[in-house]
């Protein structure tokens, strides 16, 4: 059975793991474009969401996925996992008022200015915008680049 948890009224679980959400995921933590995931990446991306397993558990879950994944595989995966934490979407549905999937570039400067983080008009200038919206794919890459880059 899933945990489940309320935020902003909304049962975020209810969303699940589905291809809205589990393919930008996937897009933006292929860096490298192969369309394909290592057992690594999907490690620091359950890392990222907060989900929290036992060390024995990741590792037995990494030996299931093998050396990598592809989207389908991924799919498969997360909609498996007994876990429905997913902190960078609970983060990302602070900036969007309706679909969840997307925000306008204002709200997610001022989303980020109010969390004090550090240069957030430079932050929100190298996100891919279309017509001032912010996918969250888009947020993902630059998630995922800052954590790279430290």
């Amino acid at each position: 059975m899933q945990e489940q948890y309320i935020f902003r009224g909304l049962n975020m679980a209810a969303f699940g793991d589905s291809l809205e959400y589990l393919t930008p995921e996937f897009e933006a933590m292929d860096m490298n474009g192969d369309r394909l995931l290592t057992g690594r990446e999907v490690f620091e991306l359950l890392i990222y969401q907060g989900v929290e397993l036992s060390e024995n558990e990741m590792l037995k879950q990494l030996r299931r996925l093998g050396s990598s994944v592809n989207l389908s595989q991924f799919v498969t995966f997360m909609q498996n996992l007994n876990n429905s934490t997913r902190n960078l979407r609970q983060i990302f549905a602070l900036f969007t008022k309706e679909d969840m999937l997307s925000a306008d570039k204002t709200d997610v400067l001022k989303g980020l200015e109010k969390m004090n983080v550090k240069n957030a008009a430079e932050v929100v200038s190298t996100m891919d915008s279309n017509n001032n919206q912010i996918t969250y794919k888009s947020f993902l890459q630059v998630y995922f680049q800052g954590k790279n880059d430290i």
